[in-house]
């Protein structure tokens, strides 16, 4: 369970949003969730001292909570006390008309992290995107687009094969097989290296995609005997 929350006012009182991300949320964290919901108090760690709480609940998640109730692992009180006013998210594949705007969104947001200009999908492009079934929802378009904004040299994102891959979609595909953690991690870190053509360092470098220092990034690919076939072996940085 991820639980996000924002509290104002003093030590015996609290209120504001509370979010609460459904993911195989176990039985006592349920019974702790449905206590302050009903008691409206909660007390914290370490501290015996009971808090009033003022807020609203805001829950998402991507099961069936019916099933999970006739399963017996979600409690049906529970699932009362936070189905009160439900909203269906309809999958990506149902609304296409938000591919569009989402996808230049995501060009944004990576033309920014990245160091870019901005970047332009061109109409043909955006045709491709909109006739993906995507299985893998909005997760799956924004890593798709990520890719592109990787691979992009010239202001416009082409999203060919390698990008759009077919079949159950990218994170099937990763999960074809089974594998050991560090196979996982060797598969995924020499993935984003192909993407940026092995520069580590720098902008739209591997160390910068996956979000980590250059140098914990060398000492990985060290200890997973990481190695760039071909070309010398040759990495960039820069």
């Amino acid at each position: 369970m991820a639980i996000q929350s924002l509290t104002s006012g003093h030590s015996e009182s609290a209120c504001g949003r509370s979010w609460v991300n459904h993911a195989d949320l176990s039985s006592p964290a349920q019974v702790k969730l449905l206590r302050v919901l009903q008691e409206g108090s909660f007390e914290r760690l370490g501290s015996a001292q009971p808090i009033r709480s003022d807020f609203r609940v805001i829950a998402a998640t991507n099961k069936d909570l019916h099933k999970e109730v006739e399963a017996g692992s979600f409690r049906q009180d529970l699932y009362y006390r936070l189905a009160v006013f439900p909203i269906h998210v309809p999958a990506l594949r149902e609304r296409k008309d938000d591919i569009p705007e989402l996808a230049r969104h995501f060009a944004e947001k990576y033309c920014r992290k990245l160091g870019r200009r901005s970047a332009r999908i061109p109409r043909e492009e955006m045709k491709k995107l909109i006739g993906r079934a995507w299985p893998g929802n909005v997760r799956e378009l924004e890593h798709c687009i990520e890719q592109s904004v990787i691979l992009s040299d010239n202001g416009s994102l082409v999203f060919s094969d390698p990008v759009l891959p077919h079949g159950e979609g990218a994170l099937a595909q990763a999960f074809s097989e089974i594998m050991t953690l560090k196979d996982l991690e060797r598969a995924y870190i020499e993935r984003i290296l192909n993407m940026t053509h092995w520069k580590v360092t720098g902008r739209g470098g591997a160390a910068s995609v996956l979000g980590m220092k250059p140098t914990t990034l060398f000492s990985r690919m060290k200890k997973l005997g990481i190695e760039r076939s071909g070309r010398s072996g040759q990495i960039e940085t820069s």
